[in-house]
């Protein structure tokens, strides 16, 4: 995945999911003031690319993506 500054809109779409369920594995995955600094910004390069690999090891997206 090609990492670049984003919305979140836009950040869904690269992953290939909707909004919601970006949201719902960011909330699991990711510390609560990460989030609150993020919130309603748009997502940095080194963001984006922090918030994907952490996504992306997450037992919840493996099982996730296996069901696609």
């Amino acid at each position: 995945m090609e990492f670049y500054t984003m919305t979140r809109k836009e950040f869904a779409v690269k992953m290939k999911v909707s909004r919601s369920t970006l949201y719902r594995y960011m909330k699991d995955c990711l510390a609560p003031e990460f989030l609150e600094l993020t919130k309603g910004k748009l997502l940095f390069k080194e963001q984006v690319e922090f918030i994907y690999k952490e996504i992306i090891a997450s037992e919840k997206w493996k099982k996730l993506m296996d069901s696609k």
